[in-house]
């Protein structure tokens, strides 16, 4: 929705040593642009605002991309496409496009797969420009190497459950993965419910592994 919600957040790690940049994703908060695609153009959003730590800004610390749900799914798409992230911390990331399309139109709308959902998949694909494995973050996981990733799983989380992360998880090829789950947290609220233990769970993952910190 908004950068807004990351603040709180970002503030606790900057405390901790690390700089953070917050941003809206193409039509969200006061960025522009006249679409959203729930991740897959999103990954441009990520890519560029790398490019601007890394350029414009002239940071030459290790860059980690910290994201949610839509977010954890463009940030794994980019970095299947490229190896620009020193780590990743990806919380209820979805499955694939075709699988949360069908899953939220069953769990919401109490809508069959056939013909509603398919119907939304298959105009959406034709609509933004993209096939099913290009949208696919079980494919994305195996191709982002040895990239540090740790998946954040929301213990309550009936949007994106948890057995999913956990698949993601168990897909990915990095030898530097980690698996948590955040007790008693919904969808995308394991900083609101367990601010502490969420800070504390990504500073002890990235000084494990990374070999120094921003300031």
């Amino acid at each position: 929705r908004s950068r807004q919600e990351r603040l709180a957040r970002a503030c606790d790690l900057w405390q901790r040593g690390y700089a953070g940049l917050v941003i809206d994703f193409r039509r969200h908060g006061k960025s522009t642009g006249e679409m959203t695609s729930m991740g897959f153009l999103e990954k441009l959003d990520i890519l560029a605002a790398i490019r601007y730590v890394k350029h414009e800004l002239q940071l030459e610390a290790p860059v980690v991309v910290c994201s949610v749900s839509m977010g954890a799914a463009a940030t794994l798409l980019a970095a299947a496409d490229r190896q620009e992230m020193d780590a990743i911390i990806a919380e209820s990331s979805f499955l694939s496009f075709d699988n949360t399309i069908a899953h939220h139109a069953k769990m919401l709308l109490k809508m069959p797969r056939f013909p509603f959902a398919d119907t939304i998949i298959l105009l959406t694909k034709l609509w933004v420009g993209f096939g099913s494995d290009d949208f696919d973050m079980r494919l994305a996981v195996q191709k982002t190497g040895d990239t540090p990733i740790l998946f954040i799983a929301d213990q309550n989380d009936t949007r994106m459950p948890l057995a999913n992360v956990k698949s993601l998880y168990e897909l990915s090829t990095s030898p530097a993965k980690e698996f948590v789950v955040i007790p008693d947290a919904t969808h995308g609220a394991a900083y609101r419910t367990h601010p502490q233990l969420y800070v504390d769970t990504v500073e002890a993952f990235l000084e494990k592994h990374l070999s120094h910190r921003s300031d």
